[in-house]
């Protein structure tokens, strides 16, 4: 389960204006056994078009993945990303479970909560609902932060994708399909920020950087008590849909609109089936 290196240090992960908005790679990063082994589980096989692989598959352009066993703060010694993902709380209030050592990561709970409440300020009026994903853009806090970080192998992903599992820490319903929509959220997010026109208009001054690498946690299994095998099916699911999406080059391109119209149907038939098989199967409790 443990990959060697993808994406060194030493180089910059490959910006190509030619992939599509929908090609980039996740990370699944865990240091907990039975996860890592879930997520393996659920991922492998789960769909022929998504594939396990060390980074963007840019001859068929499309969602890959890879699994870590370790914690994020060693994934992120031998790899780059351009965003991690806070499986947080509506209110960016990160200083619990994971999110509180992604806080510490980027400093302390005292500097990256500010930041993330701001966004959440401008674009939820302060709170934002659970299933839903917020790209917070760490920029200026790494450019703040740049002379008092301690020289080391680091690297610090530039966008926070804020997306709550929960309103504030509770245990989760593991009959709710919440994990399944944070992760499409995710995927969604990423998807409309990697667009053209996006990556092509300043933010603040700041240039927007393509995000062709995500480092993504077990979402719910903290505080939320959710099982590995559920998060892991959940998220191997969303997963499968993005990526046989009809809007993520499904069918093929130089399909017929007979046929675009047909696999458009049969897909939103088929989420629903499998979204509904999903929540009646039973899964182990922590």
């Amino acid at each position: 389960l443990v990959h060697s290196p993808s994406v060194p240090l030493t180089t910059h992960p490959t910006v190509s204006t030619a992939l599509p908005p929908y090609a980039f790679h996740i990370f699944l990063v865990t240091p907990n056994n039975l996860l890592a082994e879930a997520w393996y589980n659920a991922f492998n096989n789960v769909s022929i078009l998504l594939k396990q692989m060390e980074t963007v598959d840019t001859c068929h352009p499309r969602l890959t993945y890879s699994i870590y066993k370790g914690t994020f703060e060693q994934f992120l010694k031998t790899h780059k990303a351009e965003a991690i993902v806070s499986p947080a709380n509506s209110f960016g209030l990160i200083d619990k479970g994971v999110d509180a050592k992604i806080s510490s990561y980027y400093g302390s709970t005292d500097r990256l909560i500010p930041y993330v409440q701001r966004r959440l300020e401008d674009d939820w009026s302060g709170q934002q609902n659970p299933g839903t994903c917020t790209i917070v853009d760490l920029q200026e806090l790494l450019v703040e932060s740049r002379t008092t970080r301690s020289v080391s192998a680091q690297h610090y992903p530039r966008y926070l994708l804020h997306t709550p599992t929960m309103r504030l820490p509770e245990h989760l319903n593991s009959a709710s399909d919440l994990v399944y929509r944070c992760t499409w959220a995710i995927f969604s997010a990423v998807r409309k920020h990697n667009s053209p026109h996006n990556l092509l208009t300043p933010n603040a001054g700041h240039h927007p950087t393509r995000i062709s690498n995500v480092v993504m946690l077990g979402m719910g299994t903290g505080v939320g008590e959710l099982s590995p095998e559920s998060c892991a099916a959940q998220m191997a699911l969303a997963s499968k849909h993005f990526v046989e999406s009809p809007v993520n080059g499904n069918p093929q391109e130089d399909a017929v609109k007979a046929k675009e119209d047909e696999y458009r149907r049969s897909y939103a038939k088929k989420v629903q089936e499998d979204i509904e098989a999903l929540l009646k199967a039973p899964v182990k409790s922590n």
